[in-house]
């Protein structure tokens, strides 16, 4: 037998009531649950942030690099004279200077649980092989480092290649 309680007035519970207490609970889990999300899609926006700010940090630092050496190029110009021909063939034949070290970004997007959708690119700037890679569902890509590539999406790297060739 329900015993009357406190909170209803001293009455029996009634089918209402504990309809009522039902009602209340679920709102609750549904406001726990909206909340749950709500720090999960902030933790999301800074760990997003953070990987931005991280990319735009080694490309201003790739800028830099890139920059120096221009600098560098004019300066030899400059120091030989335009027509100093041993001068320009000697730039003309030079390969641009790699890093001494890899400058690869710590981040992994594919621990993070990211899909690459498609292989954009590829370069040996960063002193190895790496693929720009753009990630499914944002506007975000990546260079990744060919042997990372060819071990988590080795389709997308076959059709890069396969769309690179050109048969004669």
């Amino acid at each position: 037998m329900d015993e009357p309680s406190p909170e209803a007035g001293g009455r029996k519970r009634t089918f209402s009531d504990r309809q009522r207490v039902l009602e209340e609970k679920k709102l609750q889990q549904q406001k726990e649950e909206a909340e749950r999300l709500r720090v999960e899609e902030e933790k999301r926006m800074k760990r997003e942030a953070k990987r931005r700010e991280k990319r735009d940090k080694e490309r201003k630092e790739a800028m830099r690099v890139q920059r120096v050496d221009e600098q560098s190029r004019n300066d030899m110009s400059n120091y030989y004279g335009q027509n100093f021909s041993s001068a320009q063939s000697t730039l003309a034949n030079k390969t641009p200077a790699k890093p001494s070290t890899v400058i690869m970004p710590e981040y992994d997007a594919f621990s993070e649980g990211m899909t690459p959708e498609c292989i954009m690119g590829a370069t040996d700037e960063l002193g190895e092989l790496c693929f720009f890679v753009k990630w499914k569902g944002t506007d975000d890509a990546d260079f990744v480092p060919a042997k990372k590539a060819k071990i988590h999406c080795p389709q997308l790297v076959i059709r890069y290649y396969e769309n690179i060739i050109s048969w004669k």
